[in-house]
């Protein structure tokens, strides 16, 4: 597989949390040899350069405007190709529906948590990936949480409440997940952290 450029793009909006889902995302594409760019918003320099793929996370509804009108300019400066705009995060996930009619582009939804679901030849699953810290670099803006190593212990709910959207984002519950190796690659490469692990549920 041809190197590719990859843009990873997370809405205006404000954000205590680095995006953890384009940290993974750039830690995967980087494995496989791909340029790695990150922006904050609508880049008009980023928008002006080829991109073989466009990575858009989304954080929750009442960003739901800047969500939009930041999907639809990513798609518009590639001639309206919605197949390299790929949408993703908490808000695509919740309404899918809408944002495919608002902006043409069906989003994934729930977690990257299987093999070959964004190349069909990869074998590496993008949310066990140890998130990219060092994209943060590229962006004026600074986040609360920088300094903690951001994971997962846990994935999903035994339980099914109605009002909660967990069941789903993340389906499927996995009661365990091995933090160590990423905790260690993340150390090696970025230096010691504090640890932070927002689970939905750790007392099931």
């Amino acid at each position: 597989m041809a190197n590719r450029k990859v843009l990873l793009v997370e809405p205006d909006y404000r954000s205590k949390y680095p995006p953890l889902g384009l940290m993974k995302l750039a830690s995967y594409h980087r494995e496989l040899g791909d340029e790695v760019r990150f922006v904050r918003g609508c880049s008009g320099e980023a928008a002006g350069k080829f991109w073989d793929a466009i990575y858009i996370t989304t954080l929750f509804s009442y960003d739901w405007q800047k969500t939009v009108r930041t999907v639809r300019f990513y798609k518009d400066n590639l001639f309206g190709l919605s197949s390299k705009v790929v949408v993703g995060g908490i808000a695509a996930s919740i309404l899918r529906d809408k944002l495919y009619a608002e902006t043409g582009v069906y989003p994934v939804v729930g977690c990257l948590d299987r093999p070959g679901m964004l190349d069909a030849d990869s074998d590496l699953v993008v949310d066990r990936m140890p998130p990219d810290y060092s994209i943060l670099d590229q962006v004026e803006y600074s986040y609360a949480h920088t300094d903690a190593y951001i994971g997962y212990a846990t994935r999903g709910c035994v339980r099914r409440c109605r009002f909660c959207a967990v069941p789903q984002l993340e389906p499927e519950f996995v009661d365990y997940i091995e933090l160590v190796p990423w905790v260690t690659e993340v150390r090696e490469r970025h230096g010691e952290k504090d640890l932070l692990l927002p689970n939905t549920n750790v007392l099931v």
